[in-house]
């Protein structure tokens, strides 16, 4: 997508591969006008994004939606809100926590 000669992230559904300390996992986001929806198979996700074309800034809020004692939230907890930034491409984002410690890798699988 274009807006103003600056290419930004594409609309569309995305894997979403991250890890943590506790851990690694993989789901699904869509990425919508600003919009982002998502989850796994335990917790959902839900929150906003900007991209400016060469960085993505997104604020997530996650909360488990199946209880299962044996799957565990990389984050260590099963609600929080993850303010996440880095760089970006049309089709991808490399994004990462304040700290570090939060880790995902966005790739778009459909349009």
């Amino acid at each position: 997508m274009f807006l103003f000669g600056v290419v930004v992230m594409e609309n569309g559904l995305y894997k979403a591969a991250f890890a943590t300390q506790l851990g690694a996992g993989a789901g699904v986001i869509v990425l919508q006008d600003g919009k982002l929806r998502g989850g796994d198979s335990v917790i959902a996700y839900v929150g906003s994004y900007h991209s400016d074309g060469k960085n993505l800034q997104a604020e997530v809020s996650t909360s488990r939606h199946t209880e299962d004692p044996e799957m565990r939230s990389v984050l260590g907890m099963d609600s929080a809100t993850l303010k996440l930034s880095g760089p970006c491409t049309a089709t991808t984002a490399e994004l990462a926590d304040s700290t570090g410690r939060f880790k995902a890798r966005l790739n778009l699988l459909s349009r």
